[in-house]
């Protein structure tokens, strides 16, 4: 935003995102890897992001790219349930602030 129309630079966000390690990177790390014939999913990136309003309020953003790896489930009922689940996270996100928030 153009700091010369009266608003600030830049808005306040906060930010959480996660992603998957690659095993080499596990096991570079010192952490325990994957182990036996099961294929692990994979979380590209997912995260939240909550940026500050001029109005006060806050526009909360949920998201997610996973590839959960499932033969056995047809991939538009896995992606369905994926995006119930981000929706109901910003729902919940949502009702916690409101619940937060002070009386005028």
């Amino acid at each position: 935003e153009d700091g010369s129309r009266g608003g600030s630079a830049c808005a306040e966000q906060y930010i959480f995102a996660v992603s998957s390690l690659d095993p080499s990177m596990l096991e570079e790390a010192g952490l325990p890897c994957p182990e036996g014939s099961f294929e692990h999913g994979r979380i590209y990136v997912c995260g939240v992001v909550v940026t500050q309003l001029e109005d006060g309020c806050a526009n909360i953003q949920v998201m997610a790219d996973v590839d959960p790896v499932l033969d056995v489930t047809p991939t538009r009922i896995i992606n369905r349930d994926i995006r119930m689940h981000v929706l109901a996270t910003a729902k919940r996100i949502v009702a916690e602030v409101t619940r937060g928030e002070a009386p005028d």
